[in-house]
């Protein structure tokens, strides 16, 4: 089968996007084509993952018949306009019809309602494809509180062929004017074999010259970055624990809970090794970062990084001896 994929994938960090990408490459491993379509490249730094060159490699890959191919959308600044906004999903719709038109793509996938699924559904109905749609959480928790997405997503809903779902999410999804006939269970992931297998060591050195100069585009104060720079640039003591935490940040995620929680060790004269892997909107970064540097003792054990592919993360999980994954209250 030759299928189009419209969706987040890295380098945008998150959930939605290391499940588009695994979940592209273990179909194109049972020998169908794979196309992805996306605005990856044009994700701001603060939810972009960092990429050593090797990393690059790893997007596209072949398997027998089957194949993974990305296709993102171009970033000509020629295409903003008033009120001031990069036009996302015109620009994937244009991108969308075009592959789907050269490849002969027999099925049209988006995943996460905004703006792919809503995307994916006009491309299916410009080239008379089937279409299915595949929801996260925050789109159908968040944004289809807003009256107009909503409104959107309910013409959707009449419009495809497929949803996938869980059965826990049947009713709500009934109530949002998905139809019953048109869900399609899906049974528990299976874990990404990158994780069952040995990963490679991973090294704060090995980043430390791209770190420098990724930060140095980071939409933070200019003190803060050059704060976050002088703390990586020191060596991880290997002879006592490493705490981990990665992913978004926030008061709901209990970031800043952690981090009080630590400061009050470092106080009490504990030695530990924090390695904090961080996304965000820039106001909750700067609130993050800057939480951490104001306690001296706490800032001598930490290291920032940004978001790695994921591919990366069993590296950084073999690192740790502690990985602190929290949900506030």
């Amino acid at each position: 089968m030759k299928i189009c994929i419209i969706g987040k994938f890295p380098p945008i960090q998150g959930g939605v996007s290391s499940h588009t990408y695994w979940f592209a490459h273990e179909f194109a491993r049972r020998g169908h084509e794979v196309h992805i379509v996306t605005n990856a490249d044009e994700v701001d730094y603060n939810y972009r993952q960092l990429f050593l060159q090797e990393d690059k490699d790893k997007l596209e890959a072949s398997y027998g018949n089957g194949f993974v191919k990305v296709h993102n959308t171009d970033a000509s600044p020629q295409a903003n306009h008033i009120p001031y906004a990069n036009p996302f999903a015109t620009k994937l719709f244009g991108l969308a019809i075009s592959i789907i038109k050269e490849y002969s793509c027999e099925l049209v996938l988006g995943w996460y309602f905004e703006p792919y699924g809503f995307v994916a559904t006009l491309a299916g109905m410009a080239t008379r494809r089937p279409v299915v749609i595949r929801h996260a959480g925050s789109d159908i928790g968040r944004l289809v509180k807003h009256p107009n997405l909503s409104v959107t997503y309910r013409w959707m809903f009449e419009r495809v062929d497929g949803v996938i779902t869980s059965h826990a999410r049947e009713d709500y999804l009934l109530s949002l004017g998905a139809r019953k006939e048109t869900f399609l269970f899906s049974k528990l992931g299976k874990l990404p074999s990158v994780f069952l297998e040995e990963p490679l060591p991973l090294s704060i050195e090995e980043y430390r010259t791209s770190l420098t100069e990724w930060f140095l585009k980071f939409p933070l104060s200019q003190s803060i970055l050059e704060t976050i720079i002088t703390l990586n640039d020191k060596k991880i003591d290997s002879e006592i624990p490493i705490i981990g935490t990665y992913g978004k940040v926030g008061i709901t995620k209990g970031s800043f809970d952690l981090v009080r929680a630590l400061s009050r060790l470092a106080e009490s004269g504990i030695h530990f090794n924090f390695l904090s892997i961080a996304t965000g909107t820039q106001e909750q970064l700067e609130r993050y970062y800057r939480t951490i540097i104001e306690n001296q003792k706490l800032a001598l054990r930490t290291w920032i990084l940004p978001a790695l592919p994921p591919w990366r993360i069993p590296s950084f999980l073999r690192l740790c001896n502690i990985v602190c994954f929290l949900e506030r209250d």
